[in-house]
């Protein structure tokens, strides 16, 4: 299993194990960020940028914790993966 394999097994796991659908759709998201291809179009910012916009016109509310979940997140995740490049989830 590769590294990224691993951040994104964990992040299945954070996925299914939240008590809030805000958490487990941020980890939902940036699971699915890690498993693009690091060329994909949209860029990752983007492309988790839209997953979230999707939330905003009918519960904003929903959207910005969202948004928040996955700071939190990408902070655990540097804590918990700290061999993880700092730009595995931030390119593009």
């Amino acid at each position: 299993m590769t590294p990224v394999d691993a951040v994104a097994a964990y992040l299945d796991g954070v996925a299914a194990e939240a008590t809030d659908r805000p958490r487990a759709r941020a980890a939902g998201y940036l699971a699915e960020a890690l498993r693009r291809s690091p060329d994909a179009e949209p860029p990752t910012m983007l492309f988790l940028e839209q997953r979230v916009a999707a939330h905003l016109e009918g519960d904003p509310d929903t959207a910005a914790e969202i948004v928040y979940e996955v700071g939190s997140i990408m902070v655990e995740l540097r804590d918990r993966f700290p061999h993880l490049p700092h730009t595995l989830l931030t390119a593009g």
